[in-house]
């Protein structure tokens, strides 16, 4: 069959982001690109999402992932590596230090705001590939909820 006529199988990603801005910036960037997107404004509500939707990436507000008493992040980032899930986390904060935590924490990816809206897909595919998620053939019929 030809790649063309190939069902494409779109990556699920949760965005938690509790900025309304920003949640909807890295929601319509990541459905533009091919993604479903589901949209959270919270850890208690990233919880739900994971377990109702099981996403392939989860792109993470810092201050959220730091904030967070429950273990959340921590529980995802124990899961098999056969799962596939990969953690993007977003922060304010660009300094090396809280970079190599994140990166030592099991995240795929540290991304500094503002993000680059050129690159920021880009890094998504990657932490996708790198963590065995799987990456649309293109663009496709993405969506995303706010």
């Amino acid at each position: 069959m030809p790649k063309s006529e190939r069902p494409r199988t779109p990556t699920r990603v949760l965005i938690v982001e509790d900025e309304l801005m920003n949640r909807m910036l890295y929601s319509d960037i990541l459905a533009l690109h091919g993604h479903l997107v589901e949209g959270v404004e919270s850890i208690a509500d990233a919880r739900s999402a994971f377990e109702r939707a099981r996403p392939d990436a989860i792109v993470l507000e810092h201050q959220l992932a730091r904030r967070d008493e429950s273990g959340f992040l921590q529980a995802v980032l124990r899961r098999p590596v056969s799962e596939g899930v990969a953690v993007i986390l977003v922060s304010a904060s660009s300094g090396a230090a809280d970079r190599k935590e994140a990166l030592a924490a099991g995240a795929a990816a540290f991304v500094a705001k503002p993000i680059n809206v050129r690159e920021f897909p880009e890094i998504v595919a990657r932490a996708l590939l790198g963590r065995g998620g799987r990456r649309p053939d293109g663009p496709s019929a993405g969506g995303h909820a706010k």
